[in-house]
């Protein structure tokens, strides 16, 4: 599905174009747009707190994979036909080799694996639904 079908295009492009040269979003974009991302069509408010509008995007986004990976399953079963109107699907395998890091600590010296381990400091947004309040 294309953006313009979603009815938010503007608004992504605008909040786009304020992100900075390193991709982090200017104050004025991420705070002034992202409540307004999503459509009047889309069932989310639109009006809403930064905060709030995260959840419920993630919320939706949540929806969506889960829809994904049931389409996902019908296409690698074969269930599901591969053409439609617009695009045509693909199955395909890949192998991927990944180290044991847990086995390979409990085999190999450390001197020889700790060289390689790269660290990385990474940054997670969280949004923790508020107590409601009962007092009123």
């Amino acid at each position: 599905m294309r953006s313009e079908d979603l009815g938010h295009s503007a608004g992504i492009n605008s909040l786009r174009k304020s992100a900075g040269e390193n991709g982090a979003l200017k104050q004025k974009g991420c705070f002034e747009r992202s409540p307004h991302l999503l459509s009047q069509d889309s069932g989310i408010q639109t009006n809403r707190k930064p905060a709030d509008a995260l959840a419920d995007i993630r919320a939706a986004i949540s929806e969506l994979k889960a829809e994904e990976a049931t389409l996902r399953q019908g296409f690698i079963s074969g269930m599901l036909p591969l053409d439609g109107d617009e695009h045509t699907v693909t199955v395909t395998t890949n192998t991927i080799e990944r180290i044991d890091l847990k086995t390979m600590r409990q085999h190999v010296a450390e001197a020889i694996w700790a060289p390689f381990v790269i660290s990385k400091l990474t940054p997670y947004v969280r949004a923790w639904p508020k107590a409601k309040d009962n007092s009123r």
